[in-house]
């Protein structure tokens, strides 16, 4: 089964800088995709599988998606090593009402 069809919403691609908090810990990335249940980053450091994190987007003054991590890839982009993380959005944050702001 490929990927679209597990998919239950459009993934819009997109980067902006944004900054993972979690476990009192703060670490800058970038946000590479969007989609009403969740969220693609990279970042410079792994995020444990099934771990809690708010995600604040640096750009839209303090908007934050809280989300639980679902995978992590380590991968190279342009000579780097970075992590891929997909982060499934809360329930509670994933209404029409909390994205429109963010999604295209």
């Amino acid at each position: 089964m490929g990927d679209r069809e597990r998919r239950k919403h459009p993934r819009h691609e997109i980067e902006i800088g944004v900054t993972i908090h979690k476990k009192g810990e703060k670490d800058s990335a970038a946000m590479i995709n969007i989609s009403r249940g969740g969220i693609g980053v990279i970042a410079d450091r792994k995020i444990l599988i099934g771990e809690k994190v708010n995600i604040t987007l640096d750009c839209f003054g303090g908007f934050a998606i809280q989300g639980t991590t679902r995978w992590e890839e380590l991968t190279t982009k342009e000579g780097r090593t970075i992590y891929r993380i997909g982060i499934e959005a809360d329930p509670a944050i994933a209404s029409e009402d909390l994205w429109k702001d963010v999604l295209p």
